[in-house]
């Protein structure tokens, strides 16, 4: 609970200033920040004029409920029957050619299996070579050791059966030798086939695929005249998508227009939703799911962080400052808001029970950007640093430096000193 005293500097004999002097209480506080923001729908459904002709009038109007399925607008008929078969026609011609090119997709998969299959003989190879480095290395010992030990028999320093033994070591080391060899003649053969295999099979799917986009043209131009071609067959109508409502009518008809051209523009108002242009500094602080309370001519909404979009952008403030700014996008909780509604946004960043809170206005900032307030201590002032914790639009979170029972300057100011001596009113 505040307290509040009269405290009365002395200079001299001149009477001291009255000064307020206010006690840190518990309480909560919540850390936020505001901006201005603006209703928009999360999804639009453009309507556009599906092919070249003459559009009956169009009698929906911006705010007009629409259902899925309902006529928006309607083509005059037009008797194209003989172009819509000759249409077809062509169609058949193209497919059938483009059909042709299916057996590409056979061979692309034989050249997968031909490549695994050189990729597989090449890792074969690898493995014969070293196996056949080993064994010439085994030999070539086999043979040291049988003329290190043919003398040592011939001066019976051996006995016979012993270098029969050594022998054999040496024709079995030579014969390893001699059929790693073969295998690696045979595995070079192999292999020279297969990547002659592979490149023929790449070779020939090259020379299809290289077909392949004039017959798809050629399709796709066949196709598009059917489509204009039934388009233009019986009154043909434009449905809607959705059940929304109409955001904007772009033509009136009734008169001709070019396939493409805008009609409407529809949308959800469940889809709606809010974006804020926030500070990139205070964007940071925020994250999907932060609390959001959104207000209006004295109303209030319920909302929540959905996304902050990654890319930012700058942004001349009203004075002609450059920001930078990010878009931060709200879920809406609650309905009676329409498209384009400026409301004001506050971010709930965070918030703490029990916090030992001061007035913002209590504290200075020191010259290394620390927070100090002055302390009365007995009869004198002392300038106490103290650490911050949480921010709010009134009010500070004294996280070390402070007590319940100490009592500070309620509005400091730069005629304090340290050490300053002052009489306490009470």
């Amino acid at each position: 609970m505040k307290r509040w005293l009269a405290v009365f500097l002395l200079a001299g004999c001149a009477p001291p200033p009255e000064m307020r002097v206010v006690s840190p209480h518990r309480g909560e506080i919540v850390e936020s920040f505001a901006e201005k923001a603006e209703t928009r729908l999360s999804q639009e459904y453009p309507v556009q004029v599906p092919v070249s002709g003459h559009i009956g009038r169009v009698t929906l109007k911006p705010g007009d409920v629409v259902r899925r399925g309902q006529v928006l607008a309607q083509f005059d008929r037009f008797d194209q029957r003989s172009a819509l078969l000759q249409a077809r026609a062509h169609v058949h011609e193209a497919e059938q050619d483009l059909a042709l090119l299916d057996d590409v997709g056979v061979e692309r998969q034989a050249a997968a299996e031909a490549s695994a299959q050189l990729g597989a003989l090449r890792q074969r190879q690898g493995a014969l070579q070293a196996q056949l480095r080993e064994a010439e290395a085994r030999w070539q010992q086999a043979r040291i050791d049988v003329k290190r030990w043919q003398g040592m028999v011939q001066k019976d320093l051996m006995p016979q059966r012993d270098f029969d033994q050594v022998q054999l070591s040496e024709r079995t080391a030579l014969e390893q030798v001699r059929r790693l060899r073969q295998e690696l003649l045979a595995q070079a053969q192999d292999q020279a086939a297969a990547g002659s295999r592979l490149a023929r099979l790449r070779e020939e799917e090259s020379r299809r695929l290289a077909q392949a986009p004039v017959l798809q043209q050629r399709v796709l131009q066949a196709q598009q005249e059917e489509a204009r071609a039934e388009h233009a067959l019986g009154r043909a109508e434009i449905r809607s998508q959705i059940d929304g409502v109409v955001l904007k009518r772009y033509e009136e008809g009734p008169r001709d227009l070019t396939a493409g051209s805008p009609l409407l523009l529809l949308g959800n108002l469940r889809d709606l939703e809010v974006v804020c242009q926030v500070l990139t500094a205070d964007a940071v602080r925020v994250s999907k799911g932060t609390a959001v309370s959104l207000e209006a001519s004295g109303k209030v909404w319920k909302g929540r962080v959905r996304r902050v979009e990654p890319a930012g952008f700058t942004k001349l403030s009203s004075l002609g400052i450059e920001q930078q700014r990010v878009n931060v996008v709200i879920g809406l909780t609650g309905a009676g808001l329409g498209v384009g509604y400026q409301l004001q946004a506050r971010f709930l960043v965070r918030s703490r029970s029990g916090a030992l809170l001061i007035d913002r206005f209590s504290a200075l900032q020191a010259a290394d950007g620390s927070k100090l307030v002055w302390k009365v201590v007995g009869d004198r002032l002392h300038s106490q640093p103290i650490e911050v914790g949480l921010v709010s639009e009134t009010q500070l979170e004294v996280v070390k430096g402070l007590s319940e029972s100490d009592h500070i300057v309620a509005v400091p100011d730069a005629t304090l000193v340290e050490g300053m001596k002052v009489q306490v009113a009470r």
